[in-house]
């Protein structure tokens, strides 16, 4: 069943011995979660550490007004004062890339996959996601509209939102997603509301 056996317990399944997920509970997504966050090896990091941050910070500005790049710099600079400890993130967390294998949950599409990563990046992906899908609209629709609402119901800070953004901005780039202008100018205007 196992085509291959990687470090750190993570074991590598031939597409082809999957299965679709009959139902997807919460505690099911909050396990995965809790297994994507064991960070007692993880380094001391900042909200603002990860490239495809830097990338996304960098295709905002030049998409931004004078004013926005100086805002822009200065949530950059506050997300750069906020420590944590990096964690293994899958970087595309949704139920689409949950299947499993003999009652087991199995991640595919792991092309954004990040030893690494940020906390909360995972939790607040999947969840607005999870609205955007049922919504029939997209990320930054989502983002735009349920912002607040998210970080609430999530109990993350405002920082953590800030930086998903920077993230995601990047990691969409990263992956070759172009995206119309507006939406990099709703983008810039929500970090600005932070």
């Amino acid at each position: 069943d196992i085509a291959e056996d990687v470090d750190d317990g993570i074991k590598v399944y031939h597409v082809s011995r999957l299965e679709a997920l009959e139902q997807l509970s919460e505690e099911y997504v909050s396990k995965v979660l809790d297994r994507l966050s064991d960070a007692d090896e993880g380094e001391e990091a900042t909200l603002f550490s990860m490239e495809e941050q830097d990338i996304g910070a960098r295709l905002l500005k030049a998409k931004a007004s004078p004013d926005e790049i100086k805002k822009i710099n200065h949530a950059i600079s506050k997300l750069e004062k906020v420590t944590c400890r990096s964690q293994p993130i899958h970087g595309d967390f949704m139920v689409g890339n949950m299947m499993q294998h003999n009652g087991n949950i199995v991640l595919i599409d792991l092309d954004r996959f990040n030893k690494k990563g940020l906390p909360d990046i995972d939790k607040i992906h999947f969840y607005i996601e999870k609205i955007a899908r049922g919504r029939k609209i997209n990320f930054y629709q989502t983002l735009l509209s349920d912002g607040k609402a998210i970080k609430e119901s999530l109990g993350v800070a405002s920082e953590s939102i800030m930086a998903y953004i920077f993230y995601r901005v990047g990691a969409e780039y990263r992956l070759g997603y172009t995206l119309p202008k507006s939406y990099y100018s709703n983008i810039i205007m929500d970090i600005l509301k932070m």
